[in-house]
């Protein structure tokens, strides 16, 4: 695994991982802590996929910490490691990252490499509540658009105009804009040029 790969925020997902394994006294970081860590990033696009699909972003926490709590503790000094499992998603990240024809493993990668396991709870967790393959990528498309993962941070790109501008469009749609008082003849004049052909 080449972590220099990984987008900033899948890195911290995977160091937030390693650190909730150590602070469980696990022996193996699993896709479990993985799946705990992207759903941690509160500013991550991983909650938003969630809650765009219908997901309960908390109660899908709270079954992955108690499966979590299942797992077999090691106390003394040992060394935690990746198991066989993660090495897996990561691998599939990998490969979801030359089909969708990026450059970085992101965060919504290793989603729908967890999504895509078929032995782990996570991605039963996951299916139980409606996550799965295709409708992250029908919410991905919404977040993300056509842009493509060529930097170490393309996180913070997406959704740029719901982030630092207003609708106000869907303002005025919702009656929340005052009323234009005094402005006729500049309101035709807009309207003549937005229904100008060429």
């Amino acid at each position: 695994m080449n972590i220099s790969k990984f987008t900033e925020k899948a890195q911290e997902a995977v160091l937030a991982s390693q650190k909730t394994a150590q602070d469980m006294n696990h022996s193996q970081v699993e896709v479990e802590h993985l799946l705990l860590g992207l759903l941690n990033q509160e500013d991550g696009v991983v909650p938003q996929i969630l809650s765009k699909v219908g997901a309960d972003v908390s109660e899908v926490k709270v079954q992955i910490e108690s499966e979590l709590n299942r797992q077999p503790q090691a106390y003394g000094a040992t060394q935690v490691y990746m198991s066989q499992r993660l090495n897996q998603v990561f691998g599939d990240a990998e490969k979801e990252v030359g089909q969708m024809k990026d450059e970085y493993i992101s965060t919504e990668h290793l989603l729908i490499a967890i999504t895509d396991e078929d032995k782990g709870a996570a991605s039963q967790i996951l299916k139980h509540h409606g996550v799965t393959r295709d409708r992250i990528f029908q919410v991905l498309t919404s977040i993300r658009g056509s842009q493509r993962v060529t930097d170490p941070n393309p996180e913070g790109k997406y959704q740029a105009l719901e982030k630092y501008g207003r609708d106000l469009s869907e303002m005025a749609y919702r009656g929340k804009l005052d009323p234009v008082i005094g402005r006729d003849e500049e309101i035709r004049r807009i309207l003549q040029i937005l229904s100008r052909r060429t």
